[in-house]
């Protein structure tokens, strides 16, 4: 099969499965006639493999490595659990990120809810700064577009 099926068929687009193969990730043959890259159930298979692997956090890097590993036979399982556990530990620390930014919008919304006029101009710039904890881009110059003078 040739790039856009085998793009196709793993939901990916034709750029990402070359994307793939410049990085060596797949090892399609190539058609003696037209040039063209063929790839075979394998490649899919490896395909989905990459993709489920990217989806869950794994950096091209680690995919590599744990690719590498099982061809030569050897997945060393110390190895790929301690991977695993740094995954988890970093979705874990993401998840605390995101419940804290949607504890911010909430404080954020109510109090938006409880003033007579909705934020506009300025106000909505000073409102997400005074929820921020990252200290001002801006310190004592006046901020940009939404700044009212």
């Amino acid at each position: 099969m040739r790039v856009i099926d085998i793009a196709r068929k793993t939901q990916l687009s034709p750029e990402t499965v070359r994307h793939y193969t410049r990085l060596g990730l797949l090892h399609p043959s190539r058609d003696p006639h037209s040039g063209y890259k063929v790839f075979n159930d394998e490649d899919v298979t490896q395909l989905c493999f990459i993709r489920d692997a990217r989806t869950l956090g794994l950096s091209v890097t680690e995919i590599q490595a744990l690719i590498s590993a099982s061809q030569e036979n050897h997945t060393p399982h110390p190895e790929v659990v301690a991977l695993l556990r740094q995954q988890l530990t970093a979705v874990r620390e993401r998840v605390k990120r995101l419940r804290d930014i949607e504890r911010r919008w909430r404080q954020i919304l109510a109090h938006w809810d409880n003033t007579q006029t909705g934020p506009t101009g300025g106000g909505i710039r000073d409102v997400i700064e005074s929820w921020s904890n990252e200290p001002s881009c801006t310190a004592g110059q006046t901020r940009g577009p939404l700044r009212s003078n």
